[in-house]
This record gives structure tokens, sequence and C-alpha cells, in this order.
């Protein structure tokens, strides 16, 4: 299966990007940096939607933690699909 991961996910532009990328049958990573638990709940719809999506979160901004979840994420196969839709703002 084809996985995506995109940053940001967790807000309007990335849940609506999440969806779509989970309905044409690729497994989303949905990222979140303060927002996690709306990660989840949006990585929960598409499950129960029949897709596959899981919630993760990390600071784009730090760069040992990024490295590290996406060492991680790498350990389970390649990321094909990487949409950086992550902005900076207030937590």
């Amino acid at each position: 299966m084809i996985r995506a991961l995109v940053t940001g996910g967790s807000g309007d532009i990335g849940a609506a990007i999440c969806r779509r990328l989970a309905s044409d049958g690729r497994h989303v990573y949905v990222h979140a940096r303060s927002r996690f638990a709306q990660a989840e709940r949006l990585a929960a719809e598409i499950v129960a939607k029949g897709g596959s999506a899981v919630a993760v979160a990390f600071d784009v901004a730090d760069r040992e933690k990024t490295e590290a979840t996406l060492q991680e994420l790498l350990g389970a196969g390649p990321i094909q699909i990487v949409v950086n839709n992550a902005g900076s703002g207030p937590a």
C-alpha cells in the first residue's frame, strides 16, 4: 500500500488532504504538533470508513524529534507521498 505523511493533518486543509488520500486507497499518517487529539479523531474517522490511517505527533521545527519519528515510520516501509502542510502559529 502506498503510504502518505501529511504534516499539519490535524487542521482543516490537512484533514481534507488526508481524507482524499485515504479515499484514494493510501495509508495516511495524520500529523499533528499540538492538536494530537484531533489527529487521532481524524485517523479513527478514516479507519471507520474503511481507510487506513494513524495519527503521529511531532514538532517539525524540532529536527531530532522529527528524525526519530520519521525513522520509526520508515521502519515499516517507505513513505511515497509527503504533503508539507504544517504551518506555524500559536499552539
